[in-house]
């Protein structure tokens, strides 16, 4: 991995990219109930899998369920998402019970019943269901400022 990839790794758009390869490399696999391997995943595995990837310092951390990413501290609670957030939605009864990774200000991605998908965030299903964003605090605001200026010289080049 050369530095500028290093960098990227470090972003909201790094781990939204990372979370986008995964999810087309395990496009066929069923979703697995406790899957944490590229044979299935559940919501929270996919997500393990992805963190623990880019930041392995913390893999065993990453290796929880939903509300394990509401009680890390690892994460804070953000009001606007970007790119890499987890987003955690609350069945109806108020439990927390589902987590994906951010793609972008209309996309995310996470396990579903058929396996891994890219959602819609306005999709009718998801949007009326409560839900919240957190931010891994590993991510960088320097390498995100790095990131965004290598990405555009390299859609200029």
């Amino acid at each position: 991995m050369n530095t500028d990839e290093h960098l990227i790794a470090q972003t909201g758009l790094g781990i939204a990219e990372a979370a986008r390869a995964l999810g087309q490399d395990v496009f066929s696999k069923p979703y697995i109930w406790g899957g944490k391997t590229k044979a299935g995943f559940d919501c929270s595995g996919f997500v393990g899998f992805v963190l623990s990837e880019l930041f392995p310092m913390h893999g065993i951390q990453f290796k929880t369920n939903v509300e394990g990413y509401i009680n890390s501290s690892l994460f804070q609670t953000v009001d606007s998402p970007q790119p890499g957030d987890l987003i955690i939605f609350k069945a109806h009864q108020g439990s927390v019970n589902h987590i994906g990774i951010v793609l972008s200000d209309k996309l995310w991605i996470g396990a579903q019943s058929q396996g891994v998908r890219e959602v819609q965030m306005n999709n009718s299903y998801w949007s009326s269901r409560p839900h919240i964003f957190r931010r891994y605090k590993g991510v960088s605001t320097q390498a995100i400022k790095v990131s965004m200026s290598y990405h555009a010289n390299a859609l200029l080049a």
